[in-house]
């Protein structure tokens, strides 16, 4: 799996979008060696949008609070809002358009034929069949085809519990996602800190929308999916921590978490059975192929998941600053250095892993001086943006800050993008 880390903002007007077909038929009736055969499909996790081979979809809050959902086409390279009505204001759940306010503060994911929006559940409006209902009581997934219509209410979790922003897996009939459950502790200074009670993957029909517990998650992430399987990720303490969360000792409770180590869990979705192997890696910074990578001591390193042996794989010029890997680009490493006094990010290097060859990038935009921004991956191009307008302004702590006025969004080809041109086809956003 090709996997981005890197997180993005936004700008926004009005136009019509080409209806996209619905899911065809319910629920199949194809036999269950078949539906077992069927490899799984993972979405990383990403605030800023979600996207596919035809397009990415975003939401937009403008300078009044309002929340859109809009939809960048790859073929024409223009942004619409996700609404197919003529002169259409975009203000009410009328428009497939229109965002509730409460989810906005949640996750979009996109798989096949569906949309979904993944929300908090604070005060979020319940959408079914018969039109909009009361206040949410708990989280919910909404699920619409990718032209907006058709929407409604697939699964709403009991208060309490939260999903958990990450990775998440679909195949032809479910989602898998990672539900918490969570408190706020009251620490000694009377500042909070949230705790995390326990993790479970939820498998959800996507057509009942009925849900069971699949698996306990507690300490695990989804690192990536191989045909049938889940690749987890754990963390692996040298104690038991929850002694000192029930005890109140909250430093040395967050002193153990600092000292943990992973574990990563090949699991069968269908049997049940799992794999795990212990490593001595503090963090995984990207995963592909059975291979773990992350950077230790200006080193580029990679654990192998078949031999359980890690490796260097090449070292880092000797004169940058703090080096992270901030995204996978098809079979290369997108590596950042940030300088330690500006903490803003100075080089940018793209190691190929067939090779391995490290070669400089001047990816940056020009007015802020930070790498350009990498909102969605397809085959063979990435969606970025790659200039922003906009001025220095004071915060409310003293500090300054880049206010963006105007972001451009481009398509570039991922082969330009390693050879490092600058050759980006401009998308006409909402302005």
């Amino acid at each position: 799996m090709k996997k981005l880390m890197r997180y993005g903002l936004a700008l926004l007007c009005c136009m019509g979008l080409t209806a996209c077909q619905a899911m065809e038929g319910t629920k199949s009736d194809a036999p269950a060696e078949e539906a077992e055969e069927q490899d799984l499909r993972m979405t990383a996790w990403d605030p800023s949008g979600v996207g596919n081979d035809d397009g990415y979809y975003q939401i937009r809050q403008d300078e009044e609070g309002v929340s859109r959902l809009t939809y960048i086409d790859a073929a024409s390279g223009k942004e619409v809002y996700l609404c197919q009505k003529p002169e259409c204001r975009h203000e009410d759940e009328r428009c497939t358009a229109f965002v509730p306010f409460a989810l906005f503060a949640g996750q979009l994911l996109v798989d096949q034929d569906h949309l979904y929006i993944v929300s908090s559940g604070t005060g979020a409006s319940v959408i079914t069949d018969e039109g909009v209902q009361a206040q949410a009581e708990g989280p919910v997934i909404e699920q619409m085809d990718l032209d907006g219509q058709n929407r409604r209410t697939l699964f709403q979790l009991e208060e309490g519990y939260q999903f958990h922003l990450g990775n998440v897996v679909f195949d032809d009939h479910a989602l898998y996602i990672p539900v918490d459950k969570s408190e706020q502790v009251m620490l000694d200074d009377r500042s909070s800190m949230e705790v995390s009670l326990e993790t479970t993957l939820y498998r959800i029909d996507l057509n009942s929308g009925e849900a069971e517990a699949v698996k306990d998650m507690k300490d695990e992430d989804i690192l990536d999916v191989e045909g049938r399987t889940i690749i987890f990720e754990e963390q692996r303490y040298p104690e038991d921590p929850q002694q000192y969360l029930d005890a109140k000792d909250y430093e040395r409770y967050n002193a153990v978490l600092t000292q943990a180590k992973k574990t990563i869990e090949r699991y069968d979705i269908d049997t049940g059975k799992s794999e795990r192997v212990e490593t001595d890696i503090d963090t995984i910074e990207a995963y592909q192929d059975g291979n773990a990578y992350w950077i230790e001591e200006g080193q580029v390193m990679r654990f192998s998941l078949q031999s359980k042996t890690a490796e260097e794989v090449i070292d880092l010029p000797k004169d940058g600053g703090q080096y992270f890997i901030s995204a996978l680009i098809a079979d290369h490493l997108l590596i950042e250095s940030v300088d330690d006094e500006q903490d803003t990010a100075d080089q940018m290097y793209a190691l190929s892993l067939s090779e391995p060859q490290l070669t400089p990038l001047h990816q940056f935009i020009e007015e802020t001086k930070e790498p350009v921004q990498i909102l969605h991956q397809t085959s063979d191009e990435l969606l970025v943006i790659y200039d922003k307008e906009g001025q220095m302004e004071m915060t409310w702590a003293g500090t300054m800050q880049f206010e963006t006025e105007r972001a451009y969004y481009g398509y570039i080809s991922i082969d330009d993008f390693l050879h490092d041109q600058r050759s980006y086809d401009p998308v006409e956003t909402l302005a």
